[in-house]
């Protein structure tokens, strides 16, 4: 089921994707959204929290704001593991906190996060100038470096791409669970990891 980009209201939707009988739903739209997606299921009878998985770029701040406790049992899958400790992602995670009111930095910062040091990378190793007279063979060396780089040192994990499609990145499916000790809150709790990515 399509969900217009103008959607203010849900039921309609939800009605209509109810009538398909589904086994699991994946919501893979705005943030708010898919908070705004689940409530109306519950409000419509969905019990099978844990059936509803939310694509990762639904990992943001409006998620957990609209949908709070709404959202305990849902599912998400992600490339960013939450639950890691390292010196670099703890200095990153510090600072998003820092700057944004305390909240913990979403899936897709990591991405953008990444995609920038990759390019950095790219220009270091190729050495490409700027020269504007070879602008368009440069940004070339560039895309191609970064369609195939090996042992790229991401913010979280070192990985490859092949072809423009990371090959050995992780992918988490995180649950979100009830926090007990903050009201109307969830917390992500890692289920499993899917080693090797998308």
């Amino acid at each position: 089921v399509d969900v217009p980009q103008d959607a203010v209201t849900f039921g309609p939707l939800v009605v209509k994707a109810l009538e398909q009988k589904p086994d699991a739903i994946i919501l893979s739209a705005h943030p708010d959204k898919c908070a705004q997606i689940i409530i109306e299921l519950k409000n419509r009878g969905w019990k099978d929290m844990n059936k509803i998985l939310i694509f990762n770029s639904g990992d943001d701040v409006p998620l957990y704001t609209t949908g709070q406790a709404n959202l305990a049992g849902v599912m998400l899958y992600n490339y960013t593991d939450p639950t890691l400790n390292s010196a670099r992602w703890n200095k990153y995670k510090d600072a998003y906190k820092a700057a944004f009111a305390g909240a913990e930095p979403p899936a897709l910062s990591t991405h953008y996060y990444d995609a920038v040091y990759m390019i950095k990378e790219a220009i270091e190793k190729t050495g490409v100038t700027g020269d504007p007279a070879k602008l368009k063979e440069e940004r070339a060396k560039i895309r191609d470096y970064c369609y195939n780089v090996k042992g790229f040192a991401g913010l979280q994990f070192n990985w490859d791409m092949k072809d423009g499609m990371a090959t050995n990145k992780p992918l988490f499916l995180i649950e979100l669970v009830a926090d007990n000790t903050a009201s109307n809150k969830v917390r992500k709790t890692v289920k499993k990891v899917v080693v090797g990515g998308n």
